[in-house]
C-alpha cells in the first residue's frame, strides 16, 4: 500500500500516499424496551495515520 502512486495530469504526486496504520475501536450500545437503540464508539488510528474519532447515535423503532 505504500507503494502507491498518485498522478493528476501527468504530474506526480507523492504525498497522498498512505503509509499503512492500525484502527481500535471500543463502544458500548444500548436497548431501552425493544424500541429504543442508543451507542457511543470511539475510533484509535496509529501508524501511517494518526487520531482520534467518536461516533454516537440514538434511533427507534415505529409502530408495534
Amino acid at each position: 500500500m505504500d507503494k502507491t502512486k498518485f498522478h493528476a495530469n501527468e504530474a506526480k504526486l507523492p504525498e497522498l500516499s498512505v503509509k499503512p496504520f492500525a484502527k481500535y475501536d471500543i463502544g458500548v450500545k444500548r436497548n431501552w424496551d425493544d424500541k429504543y437503540t442508543g451507542y457511543i464508539q470511539c475510533d484509535f488510528m496509529s501508524g501511517g495515520r494518526e487520531g482520534i474519532s467518536l461516533h454516537a447515535g440514538f434511533s427507534w423503532a415505529l409502530g408495534k
